[in-house]
């Protein structure tokens, strides 16, 4: 093991907030995956509205 991984590892065990790393992963990647949805969706409808308008119509209800 490198130097860096073994200050890294003894760092780590002194550590008493017990993070967990795969937790904060989850959490970081669901959070991503949500706002790029919310884009995406952002984009649908900014999409739609330009076509519709140009076909001189309104999807809208």
């Amino acid at each position: 093991m490198g130097k860096m991984k073994e200050q890294f590892m003894l760092l780590r065990e002194q550590d008493t907030r017990h993070d967990d790393d795969a937790y904060h992963y989850d959490q970081w990647r669901s959070r991503e995956r949500e706002n790029t949805e919310k884009e995406y969706s952002m984009f649908v409808v900014e999409s739609l509205t330009e076509m519709f308008k140009k076909m001189g119509g309104s999807y809208e209800k």
